[in-house]
């Protein structure tokens, strides 16, 4: 997490906590990896993922189901 202001907040019970069905929209950032297996395999992989800042936290207080 790199924006220290909104985890500061979230640890200090300013915000509710996720919980599990909830959802998170965030801008992060990443490094994709590919990795040759064989001439005609590769692996994608993701490397150094930094949260940079939340948007939103979408609260889901029914079923898993109703998001969609």
């Amino acid at each position: 997490m790199v924006n220290s202001d909104w985890l500061e907040s979230y640890q200090s019970g300013f915000i509710d906590p996720i919980g599990p069905k909830d959802l998170i929209e965030a801008v992060i950032e990443y490094d994709e990896v590919v990795t040759k297996i064989s001439n005609k395999k590769s692996r994608k992989q993701i490397r150094n993922a930094k949260i940079l800042d939340v948007v939103d936290i979408i609260r889901n207080r029914g079923e898993q189901d109703d998001l969609f």
